[in-house]
């Protein structure tokens, strides 16, 4: 936790404090990390839970969103989430994964956007429709989006929407 400790928290706690009231938005990196994190038994005492994520690194995610009023994902999101799950683990574990994940995904809030809706972003073509639906999400709810992903951050910063990047807070990235 050494390397956690040297985040500046009372910084952070005052920029995410204005959207505490609303639900956190997560994208699909931060969503499969904390999943994993949670709810598979066997990554429990592994350094590495998912893709160079550790577990001081969960304890972070978990501290970041413990004070919001709820998690929110989109469809986009859940699906970008099991593919990713399917992609990098065997047969057998994405089955077993999936039967762990239920019970937590129940517990988050959903925003579904309309199809048309993102199609109409001109931004459409560059970011696809995950990111799209956060971003029209992020609007609607006037809520923080916590991603990994660089290019979707910038775009929100540019764009006046609340958003942090993951992967700058994480210890292991700042190498």
């Amino acid at each position: 936790m050494a390397l956690i400790s040297q985040i500046n928290f009372a910084s952070l706690e005052t920029e995410m404090r204005p959207f505490f009231k609303n639900p956190v938005i997560l994208d699909t990196g931060p969503l499969v990390f904390l999943l994993i994190g949670l709810c598979d038994p066997s990554k429990k005492n592994a350094r590495d839970i998912w893709q160079g994520h550790t577990q001081e690194e969960l304890e972070l995610l978990l501290k970041l969103i413990k004070p919001f009023k709820s998690i929110i994902i989109t469809p986009q999101t859940l699906a970008e989430c099991t593919n990713l799950l399917n992609q990098n683990t065997t047969s057998s574990k994405y089955q077993f994964l999936l039967t762990q994940i239920i019970n937590p995904l129940r517990e988050f809030g959903e925003i579904y956007v309309e199809k048309n809706i993102i199609l109409d972003y001109v931004e459409f073509s560059r970011f696809g429709s995950t990111d799209i639906s956060i971003v029209e999400c992020s609007k609607k709810m006037n809520s923080l989006i916590i991603t990994e992903d660089s290019n979707l951050t910038r775009f929100c910063h540019s764009n006046t929407l609340p958003c942090i990047n993951f992967n700058e807070l994480r210890p292991s990235t700042w190498n």
